[in-house]
């Protein structure tokens, strides 16, 4: 009983490290000039907040869960801005 209490707190745990990440994530986009283009059962997508006629579907951020994992794929320059806003976080 005390080893399945466990397991069950460590999964939630878990789940919300990974909701906090997510959040960590959707801030750091909006602050790169980043919008949600958000549909459900997809995976999450960002476009760039620009008037259409200048914006590009190549230029979107996409943040995809697989397993325990998250993978953000996306243009260099747009991601280098990301990374860099995520570890300036203080």
């Amino acid at each position: 009983m005390g080893q399945v209490l466990v397991l069950v707190l460590v999964l939630v745990l878990v789940l919300v490290l990974v909701l906090v990440l997510v959040l960590v994530l959707v801030l750091a986009t909006r602050s790169i000039g980043y919008v949600s283009m958000m549909a459900e059962g997809q995976p999450m997508r960002y476009r760039q907040q620009v008037p259409q006629v200048v914006r590009w579907r190549e230029a979107e951020i996409q943040i995809i869960a697989e397993g325990g994992w998250l993978r953000v794929a996306g243009p260099e320059m747009p991601l280098r801005n990301l990374r860099r806003e995520l570890l300036d976080l203080d």
